[in-house]
Order: C-alpha cells, then structure tokens, then sequence
C-alpha cells in the first residue's frame, strides 16, 4: 500500500487497484493531513493541523 498525506485533504491510501480519501469521518482529527508515519507496531500515524491519530479502526486513538 502507498499512503500520501495531502495538505488541504485527507491521506490517501492505494492499494494497487483502488484509491480511498480518509477524513473525519474516518475517525481524523481533521481533513488535513500534513504527515504520516508507519511505527514499528505496524500502526500508521496520522498528523493533522487539529492533533494526531494512531492505529486504525476500533484500536485507533486520537491525541
């Protein structure tokens, strides 16, 4: 998978095929993501201009 963090959106993930736009929605502290980062856990980091997301799904947790 290739993640890309765009300013002024969500990240965007592509898996190969398809591409999907994460957001609020999604669980985001906001629509923009200006980072990310994968950890040594396996979770992906989400930096965003109203605070930062770890992990995903229901073991997701927003600082």
């Amino acid at each position: 998978m290739l993640w890309v963090a765009m300013a002024g959106g969500g990240p965007v993930c592509y898996d190969g095929i398809d591409l999907a736009v994460y957001g609020v929605a999604d669980g985001l502290p906001s629509a923009e993501a200006s980072c990310l980062l994968s950890d040594d856990h396996g979770r992906l980091w989400v930096g965003a201009d109203q605070g930062c997301r770890a992990g995903g799904g229901s073991s997701a947790v927003r600082y």
